[in-house]
């Protein structure tokens, strides 16, 4: 159901699967595709759920969001990943 929503633009319903599977996966998937369609509010937040931290400093860069930038930081040194 997921990928199928996830074909047919149907973020909502796409979303609302996501929050149940409660899968990285799943919140990477949904959040390039909020990226694709324009839905950066939504991407972040994918993201976030899917601690991309890889995803969150690009959006981050791209939209000029410096106090995202720093909870990236943060949060990278919280977890030792220094190489995204």
């Amino acid at each position: 159901k997921f990928e199928l929503a996830l074909q047919l633009n149907k973020l909502n319903t796409a979303y609302t699967l996501a929050k149940e599977a409660e899968s990285e996966e799943k919140w990477k998937l949904l959040g390039d595709s909020g990226l694709q369609n324009g839905e950066i509010g939504l991407a972040r937040e994918c993201f976030i759920h899917a601690e991309d931290l890889g995803g969150l400093l690009s959006l981050c860069i791209a939209t000029g969001d410096v106090a995202g930038l720093e909870k990236v930081a943060s949060r990278s040194k919280e977890t030792g990943l220094y190489n995204i």
